[in-house]
């Protein structure tokens, strides 16, 4: 029978750091890298390069660069929704889990853009309300429905994505 070891909270929190790379530089591509962590947040450009360069020994400026244009590592939507660099394998896994929330969220903005427009349609009742105020009230509702299919849009197309 084998024994199993019990970890400490502080021996738990160093293999944890050790696992995400963290305590000591590791000497591995930003590939494999990006694969230990399972993602790196990415909602913002700058952050994976200096999470990126912390981690490993030997990172130059364009790696990170070439493995993005390369398509070896893909930015897309990750853990809640939000956009992480992932391995171009990873992506492909994981993309069946995401697809149904996806799908729903998509679903969700198509629903608000037609409730905006039959609210703005020409049968909506109009004579308790001047032309001025049915304009302004419709430019934000559509504005607000718009931000949503454009943010969403973007986690699904971030900048630079192939067409």
């Amino acid at each position: 029978m084998t024994r199993t070891e019990t970890l400490t909270t502080p021996q738990l929190n160093r293999a944890t750091l050790a696992r995400q790379m963290l305590l000591a530089r590791q000497h591995v591509s930003p590939v494999a890298a990006v694969e230990r962590l399972i993602g790196m947040q990415a909602q913002e450009p700058r952050p994976p390069f200096i999470g990126l360069w912390t981690r490993l020994t030997a990172l130059a400026r364009g790696d990170l660069h070439r493995a993005l244009h390369a398509r070896t590592i893909v930015r897309g939507t990750l853990m809640r929704g939000t956009l992480h660099l992932m391995s171009a394998d990873d992506d492909a896994a994981h993309r069946l889990t995401l697809q149904p929330m996806l799908s729903r969220t998509a679903i969700g903005i198509l629903r608000k853009r037609a409730a905006a427009t039959l609210t703005l349609s020409p049968f909506a009742p109009l004579a308790k309300r001047n032309a001025t105020e049915v304009e302004r009230e419709g430019e934000a509702l559509l504005r607000s429905v718009e931000d949503d299919a454009t943010t969403f849009d973007i986690r699904q197309n971030p900048p630079g994505a192939a067409a």
